[in-house]
């Protein structure tokens, strides 16, 4: 699997041909589920088509076309959510059933329909045999012109409305029509979704639609998170059990080879912004001045060679820690600025290191944590350092109580120290 996995086509090519080579599952997945994975960056996605033809040539290549992951999903649904749409061809060419559900009861119709991708539902609905009268339902009821509507997917809704008018007047699971749920989310009353849903409208109209409906959701980061070790680099004896606080983390989310923030499911939902270093005065409304000093002098006293010298019992420094540590709270304040001035509508920071869990003088010690204190390899609290920042700078603007929520499966997270 690693040769499809590193998008090495040769190596593929030489496994295949070897008479011992065997088609066996990674996990939960087939061959052909990641190669169709290795191919969702757009930047890649010939590999999708090439590698797939080169496996379904082999004995037993096509016994996995309809095969599925531990998500229910063939390789036909992979090659959908991945906009391919030679690969959805070369499927379907090959006996791909797209009658198949996948655990949320979803079609590749579906996802399609849900991220907008009509040149690959042209090809599903051609190759449907009564495509007029195709109102597939998933587990919530819903019909794929109910998700093409509920994405903002103004074409689609279009494309849908006239191949299949039937789901026109379908209900999902809350009573309502595509047409209600246009209406719902639109504002615009029965005439603005009659010219969509019957084909009435001109490009102005869906122009227009679209850029209400432009990426909403920016992606805040720095560069510096990179240069922040915490553990040693992995080796061969010590992979197996790598720090769960590493480089990786951050580029297994956006960098430009293996980032999922970086597939075809995201090209147009999010736009990109590089952050600013964090002021110290604004660090300094929830950490203490001498804290913050350690953190300082540590970091930089380590040569720049990837040395660490610890911190507390489970967080290390090295000599860009403090960096990127400042860099990560200057990404979160700017996300807030820009929130707040309607430059965008909601933001992600992808910064580490993280710093939730630590407290003014760094680690918490207390009865109410149990075990050693407040661990997590925090360094500055962004979150904390950002609702300070929003009461303060903000406060004019309404803000009055800033509302945190924590998705750690690990502990309870150690804001309350803070007591915003």
């Amino acid at each position: 699997m690693f040769d499809i996995s590193h998008r090495n086509l040769e190596a593929l090519q030489i496994l295949l041909a070897s008479s011992g080579c065997d088609l066996k599952r990674c996990e939960s997945s087939s061959v052909l589920h990641i190669a169709l994975a290795a191919s969702s960056i757009p930047e890649y996605k010939d590999f999708g088509a090439l590698a797939l033809g080169e496996i379904l040539q082999v004995d037993g290549g096509i016994a996995l076309v309809n095969v599925k992951d531990d998500e229910g999903r063939t390789p036909l649904h992979l090659a959908v959510w991945a906009n391919l749409p030679s690969c959805v061809q070369l499927l379907l060419d090959n006996g791909a059933d797209q009658l198949i559900k996948d655990l949320e009861g979803n079609l590749p119709v579906h996802l399609g329909a849900k991220l907008g991708y009509c040149e690959i539902v042209s090809l599903l609905l051609s190759a449907q045999q009564d495509a007029d009268n195709w109102a597939p339902r998933n587990n919530k009821g819903e019909v794929p012109l109910h998700l093409a509507v509920t994405s903002s997917h103004w074409e689609m809704a279009s494309l849908l409305s006239k191949r299949c008018a039937i789901q026109l007047k379908k209900k999902d699971w809350r009573k309502m029509t595509p047409q209600d749920l246009f209406s719902f989310s639109q504002g615009g009353g029965n005439q603005l979704a009659t010219r969509i849903f019957e084909g009435q409208h001109d490009g102005d109209l869906l122009q227009e639609l679209k850029g209400e409906n432009d990426p909403q959701t920016t992606i805040f980061y720095h560069p510096s998170s990179f240069h922040h070790h915490n553990c040693p680099p992995p080796t061969r004896e010590t992979a197996q059990f790598r720090h769960p606080e590493n480089l990786r983390r951050i580029h297994l989310i956006m960098s430009d080879s293996e980032g999922i923030l970086k597939t075809a499911e995201f090209q147009n939902q999010l736009q990109w912004r590089e952050g600013d270093k964090a002021p110290i005065s604004d660090v300094l409304r929830v950490h203490e001045y001498q804290y913050i000093q350690k953190l300082k002098y540590l970091s930089l006293a380590l040569p720049d060679d990837g040395s660490m010298t610890p911190l507390d019992g489970d967080t290390s420094l090295s000599h860009h820690s403090f960096s990127a540590a400042l860099f990560g709270s200057g990404s979160v304040l700017k996300a807030v600025d820009e929130v707040m001035i309607g430059n965008t509508r909601n933001a992600f920071c992808a910064i580490r290191p993280p710093g939730h869990h630590a407290g003014p003088r760094g680690l918490v010690d207390s009865p109410n944590i149990g075990g050693e204190g407040s661990h997590g390899f925090c360094l500055i609290n962004n979150i904390a350092v950002a609702a300070a920042y929003l009461m303060n700078v903000h406060r004019h603007h309404g803000i009055e109580k800033v509302a945190i929520i924590d998705f750690d499966v690990r502990e309870l997270c150690h804001l309350p120290f803070f007591r915003y």
